[in-house]
């Protein structure tokens, strides 16, 4: 029983090890003109899945701070195509469990990326939408 403890102990020491390193390195990975560290780079001195390099992501150990975009005019360009790609790729939804794993890859809190890909994947204003809500307001239709 002891030893289990040991090799529990011996595990969970490394993991803590690692997690510190992949800290450090997206540290030093982080681009401060997009926001967000270059996770290809980490990836690949890891040599892990991007997932596992982004749960072993420690934000309270790392020191770029957090960017709070609760503006979409806050968000850059390719922020939203980003997010929408990374969501769709790993894993289809955002869901609570990945919320996490979301906020470390685009270095934004939490809350700001759950309101950014629900607007995401809204539908876009196209000419033939505008002209029809244009003619549902002309027929006086309101918003509620």
């Amino acid at each position: 029983m002891e030893r289990m403890v040991a090799l529990d102990d011996d595990r969970l020491q490394k993991r803590r090890e690692l997690s510190a390193r992949v800290t450090q390195l997206a540290d030093q990975a982080f681009d401060s003109q997009r926001g967000r560290c270059d996770w290809d780079s980490v990836v690949k001195k890891f040599d892990m899945p991007l997932m596992e390099c982004l749960g072993l992501f420690n934000a309270s150990l790392s020191s770029v701070p957090v960017r709070s975009l609760p503006k979409f005019v806050d968000w850059l360009p390719n922020d939203f195509p980003l997010l929408k790609e990374f969501v769709q790729q790993f894993s289809g939804t955002l869901t609570t469990d990945d919320q996490q794993l979301v906020s470390a890859f685009m270095n934004v809190k939490q809350a700001n990326c759950v309101m950014a890909y629900s607007m995401c994947i809204r539908p876009r204003m196209t000419t033939d939408l505008f002209e029809l809500i244009t003619s549902y307001r002309d027929k006086d239709m309101t918003w509620k």
